[in-house]
């Protein structure tokens, strides 16, 4: 009983696991780079296994940055699985430097990841493009653990 039913009437068939919410998405600097929020917001929705996440971070403050340490995101409401890394939409706004590109990356098993410089064959670390006021935009959807 309960749930939506969908392609048929067997269990197999039926919808009954489907959650909103707000979470509170963190940003950090790998040391001794510091990287504080100004403002942050965290939004999902999850179906079944499948969890969607838009996270708006707002950089207050930056210390010791360069382009040997990373900026890494977590606090994601439900662990990714344990099968593989997944990448996400990025948008970007006022970076303190010019670069080739950024990605996003949620690690497996893991409620965080990592936001990178793209060089055109991978990712490298990119704190040294970061300034207060700058904002990244993310989008992921991935499997629960």
């Amino acid at each position: 009983s309960g749930g939506l039913k969908v392609g048929g009437t067997g269990a197999a068939n039926t919808l009954d696991d489907y959650e909103e919410g707000v979470f509170d998405p963190t940003i950090e600097g790998e040391s001794p780079c510091t990287i504080t929020h100004s403002a942050r917001a965290g939004y999902y929705t999850k179906v079944g296994r499948v969890v969607n996440v838009q996270i708006s971070l707002t950089v207050g403050s930056v210390s010791n940055a360069s382009s040997g340490r990373a900026i890494s995101f977590g606090g994601l409401p439900f662990t990714t699985n344990n099968q593989q890394n997944v990448a996400g939409a990025l948008r970007l706004q006022s970076l303190g430097a010019s670069l080739e590109g950024m990605q996003v990356i949620a690690f497996n098993n893991s409620t965080g990841g990592r936001i990178e410089e793209f060089n055109g064959s991978g990712g490298t670390n990119a704190s040294d493009h970061v300034q207060s006021g700058t904002t990244f935009d993310i989008s992921l959807t991935y499997s629960t653990a």
